[in-house]
């Protein structure tokens, strides 16, 4: 869609987003979430969960338990309907699972309507829904209608497809580059380990290890405040202290031993 089509929608008042794929043109129609799919709870206990039973099983929270039962099989949006993180917990399955009995699933969703769709927009918009919604600061628990008369927009299914397709790479983009991040935080941890056991050695540029490590007292190498006030004092239990600053400990130019030599 061009910026001349997207300011005529505008100056018409169509329902179509600012930003879009430039091949879709219609508009998007508004549907309530209850007149295309069933919203059911489920029938089972946080008790019921069983350690690696067979099937998903949706609590009240993000952590997915198992069980050994399946209430449903096939596509479905899950949101519990009490209790901590009330409208922020979301998962999204298409499969066999089970669900407790203060859990909400959406599914059998209308021909027309894709689940990973709606999921995306619920997922995003039903927490302010359901605070608009609250009389108080916080949410307790969810009504059947606060999600059944939720109003979605929706486009062709085509839209819908290529849209869910979109940020279910980007899903994918980030599930990636959090493993990432993990294992770099698990290499930095060993690392740490072995360094500071001196397990790990340095050398300098000429390739000569550096001299062996020597034992200070914290107050030797750095400097104390407490209270806002500059000094060094003596520690006690009623005391906290910050390091105002530190002396060198390592050269910012290492070099690895590949021998992992250990020092005695």
């Amino acid at each position: 869609m061009t910026m001349e089509n997207n300011i005529a929608n505008k100056e018409q008042n169509l329902n179509v987003p600012n930003l879009r794929f430039p091949e879709f043109e219609e508009e998007w129609t508004n549907k309530l979430l209850g007149d295309i799919c069933e919203i059911k709870t489920g029938n089972k206990d946080t008790q019921n969960k069983i350690d690696y039973g067979q099937y998903p099983f949706f609590v009240r929270s993000n952590t997915v338990e198992r069980i050994n039962s399946y209430a449903y099989d096939g596509e479905a949006i899950l949101t519990s309907g009490d209790g901590v993180g009330v409208g922020k917990n979301f998962h999204y399955i298409n499969g066999k699972f089970d669900f407790h009995q203060r859990v909400y699933s959406l599914r059998n969703f209308k021909p027309d309507y894709l689940g990973k769709f709606i999921y995306n927009v619920f997922s995003e918009r039903f927490y302010k829904r359901v605070m608009k919604l609250s009389a108080k600061n916080s949410v307790d628990s969810v009504r059947m209608d606060m999600i059944s008369k939720m109003e979605i927009y929706f486009p062709s299914l085509l839209e819908q497809t290529k849209i869910s397709n979109l940020l279910t790479t980007i899903d994918t983009r980030i599930a990636t580059q959090s493993k990432i991040i993990e294992d770099y935080k698990l290499l930095k941890k060993g690392l740490m380990q072995k360094i500071f056991k001196q397990e790990m050695i340095f050398k300098d540029e000429q390739g000569d290890f550096y001299p062996e490590w020597e034992e200070k007292k914290l107050g030797e190498v750095c400097s104390l405040i407490k209270d806002g006030s500059h000094g060094t004092h003596k520690d006690d239990n009623n005391s906290s202290y910050l390091l105002l600053s530190a002396k060198n400990i390592f050269d910012n130019k290492i070099f690895f031993d590949s021998s992992d030599r250990k020092i005695p």
